[in-house]
């Protein structure tokens, strides 16, 4: 086989969609030494990492894409879950807002800081994402909005 970075970017994907992810991540570290400016690459390894718990080298492979390629809302939702996976509530509430003043119609950002502000406890801030996620299409935040918690009485008392 060819020793190239687009090759070791596919093997990636591949081993990723039959869960083998230690195959995935080295495929894609792999790419990214080839190729170090293949973004998308990079955010596939940076995707795994999350998957796999390694944050800080997830972290550091997203504000590479963000310094070179600086409206990607997709990025800064992955950055965003990474700081939250790392308890770091202010700057994964940051970084979701940053992917939503890049595209406000990103729905998998608008439904992670819904679900963002509801794991913090604030419901009227979630319950306003959520509303906005359902104006997008999204099945999963209609059904939230169900959730009584999410009511005017409930809502009103707090």
């Amino acid at each position: 086989f060819p020793d190239n970075a687009t090759l070791h970017n596919a093997l990636g994907c591949a081993f990723r969609l039959t869960e083998n992810n230690n195959e995935a991540q080295a495929n894609f570290e792999r790419a990214v030494l080839l190729d170090e400016n293949y973004i998308s690459a990079r955010k596939n390894l940076a995707v795994m990492q999350i998957n796999n718990r390694d944050l800080d080298d997830a972290i550091l492979n997203l504000e590479i894409l963000t310094d070179n390629n600086p409206n990607q809302a997709d990025v800064y939702n992955y950055l965003a879950l990474a700081y939250a996976y790392k308890s770091k509530a202010d700057e994964a509430e940051k970084w979701f807002l940053k992917s939503i003043s890049v595209d406000d119609k990103y729905l998998p950002a608008v439904e992670n800081l819904a679900f963002h502000y509801e794991f913090g406890g604030d419901l009227v801030k979630a319950k306003k994402y959520y509303e906005k996620a359902a104006s997008l299409g999204s099945e999963n935040a209609k059904e939230m909005l169900k959730n009584s918690k999410f009511s005017p009485d409930k809502l009103n008392k707090k």
